[in-house]
């Protein structure tokens, strides 16, 4: 008794589905030269993806900018802040 081993397919279906739910990005760039002189280049970017997949992808990219921006503001103003106490402690003197 040997166990069997049952091949596994896919349809075509059930790759787009995957996919479409977790998203692609094929980007190509290509150029063409003859004798160091580029005769054409090219660049295609192709994103494939559900929109929920991209809405999704929006609100994170969106969260990691205001949380970069929040901590840049708050750099600036500790800089801000320790740059007129050292002109006003220079004053002083």
């Amino acid at each position: 008794m040997g166990a069997e081993r049952v091949a596994r397919t896919r349809s075509i279906i059930d790759v787009l589905d995957h996919v479409i739910d977790k998203g692609i990005v094929v980007d190509a760039w290509v150029r063409l030269s003859a004798a160091g002189i580029d005769l054409l280049a090219t660049r295609a970017r192709i994103v494939v993806e559900s929109i929920a997949t991209s809405l999704n992808l929006r609100c994170i990219t969106e969260r990691r900018r205001s949380s970069a921006l929040k901590k840049a503001q708050d750099l600036i103003a500790r800089v801000y802040l320790f740059a007129s106490r050292t002109c006003a402690t220079n004053r002083s003197t």
